[in-house]
């Protein structure tokens, strides 16, 4: 693994049965929190791609989290959100319910702030500055052959048409 940048890097293996690529970029946090046992340490967002297509995206906290799925977000200056997202048998990592609704949001904004509630703790919080991670987030989307839908412009309204069928 060949760091890019100081807190993310982009590990590329060949997989030997199907000759296809899989990448996987990890992000580390900028602060730390404590691990289950006391010490000081990273969250991790990890995208992974396999044979050129998005897999997952999870973050890997440094804490048993149990079934503790409940997510808190903030991004750049936003709102905080709740989300449920889905455990690891581990219990260490949570899974992003829509992985590439989450990875457009990772390339389109420059701070990511999240929370969630390890088991028998207090929520813990840790940061991710994207703005520094653009140029390898930027490369995961060609690595994942990930395509975004443009965003509907504010204010603006689709007629929904109705396929003449009851509810």
């Amino acid at each position: 693994m060949t760091p890019t940048a100081v807190r993310a890097w982009i590990n590329t293996e060949e997989d030997l049965l199907t000759g296809k690529s899989n990448s996987t970029l990890f992000i580390d946090s900028i602060n730390n929190v404590s691990n289950s046992i006391g010490q000081p340490e990273e969250a991790t967002i990890l995208i992974r791609c396999k044979g050129g297509k998005l897999q997952d995206i999870y973050v890997k906290t440094p804490t048993y989290n149990a079934d503790n799925r409940r997510v808190k977000l903030r991004w750049d200056d936003g709102e905080v959100k709740g989300r449920w997202w889905e455990e690891s048998s581990s219990g260490t990592a949570l899974f992003a319910p829509r992985p590439v609704e989450f990875f457009k949001k990772l390339t389109t904004h420059d701070r990511l702030v999240w929370a969630w509630n390890p088991y028998q703790k207090a929520e813990q919080v840790v940061a991710f500055n994207l703005a520094s991670e653009r140029d390898d987030l930027n490369k995961m989307v060609t690595l994942c052959g990930v395509t975004f839908k443009p965003d509907k412009p504010k204010g603006s309204s689709q007629s929904v048409k109705s396929s003449g069928r009851g509810r």
